[in-house]
């Protein structure tokens, strides 16, 4: 083989992998998600969310959490090297 021959081989190789990859697959996934659609069982879900925060001298900055309307939430609050009296909000909820 020549090495024109083998230059022209590697070249329509790789134009045809730019090709699949950009024409071809998108095309391919279409085709099979039109013949096979996927059937997916939808169920009332609610994620769980914990939000862990530290925090130094920052009661008025986290205010917000009274706003949290996540049934499911649960905040860690751990606050250290307090210069006020600790209040209710002080302890773990």
């Amino acid at each position: 083989m020549s090495l024109r021959v083998t230059a022209e081989i590697i070249f329509w190789l790789s134009a045809g992998a730019l090709f699949y990859t950009y024409v071809g697959y998108p095309l391919l996934i279409a085709l099979v998600s039109t013949l096979r659609p996927l059937r997916v069982k939808r169920a009332d879900y609610s994620p769980s969310v914990t939000m862990i925060i530290t925090a130094y001298n920052e009661e008025a900055a986290l205010a917000f959490l009274a706003y949290v309307n996540t049934p499911p939430a649960r905040t860690i609050l751990a606050k250290f090297g307090l210069s006020h009296a600790p209040s209710q909000r002080d302890a773990v909820r």
